[in-house]
């Protein structure tokens, strides 16, 4: 009987390993390219049109949303939260909601929207944050919530909340569109959300953009 060639047989193995290990690293690498990439972009001046025309000629966008961010005080009972409120076009920009009131109405009162995680950002007179179990009275009874929001002029309203966002999870934001007709301004836009189609065009987008001056957050 013919012996076996275990060494021969160990090549082969280790061969078609080798084989199956570069397809994979092919397929995975498709399956990165095949795929959108989002993330936001600040910068600490007004964006101007011109340069959001800019973003067009970056490969693989599919989408920018703006925003601007505005620091306010909102109170809620006997807690405060210092926070960036970001002021967005609400119906376009990204969010995954964990519930939403099914129609929302932008009149004279501020409407906002929570992330389930900015209600830990609230603290006391002491400096101590609210129980889980608050903030979860808090979530479940969001639209009964007495709250009042007041901005960089020390100008104070009395806001409401339509909506509770799963994802960004800290994230407190407000329409633009209601925002400016209270406001009866204008406000630049300083940031934005935005996808790129393929992993390699993302980072050459991330650098791109880097190198510019503006601050990148996944």
């Amino acid at each position: 009987m013919k012996k076996r060639n275990v060494y021969k047989d160990i090549v082969v193995f280790a061969v078609i390993c080798l084989v199956l290990s570069s397809m994979i690293q092919i397929v995975k690498k498709y399956q990165k390219e095949e795929k959108s990439y989002g993330f936001t972009i600040m910068a600490d001046r007004e964006i101007q049109t011109d340069v959001v025309k800019e973003f067009e000629k970056i490969k693989g966008l599919t989408r920018f949303e703006p925003y601007t961010e505005i620091p306010v005080t909102i109170r809620l009972g006997n807690y405060i939260l210092e926070t960036n409120l970001t002021v967005a076009d609400i119906e376009d920009y990204p969010l995954e909601w964990k519930v939403v009131d099914e129609k929302i109405v932008l009149g004279n009162t501020p409407v906002l929207f929570m992330g389930e995680d900015s209600f830990f950002g609230f603290i006391d007179q002491y400096g101590y944050a609210p129980e889980k179990s608050q903030i979860q009275k808090w979530i479940e009874d969001y639209k009964n919530l007495e709250l009042t929001i007041t901005d960089e002029e020390e100008k104070t309203r009395t806001a409401r909340i339509s909506g509770i966002i799963k994802s960004p999870g800290r994230l407190v934001c407000m329409d633009m569109g209601q925002l400016e007709e209270l406001e009866k301004k204008k406000f630049h836009v300083t940031g934005g959300y935005m996808e790129v189609w393929g992993y390699q065009n993302a980072e050459n987008a991330k650098e791109i953009l880097e190198s510019g001056g503006f601050v990148l957050e996944e």
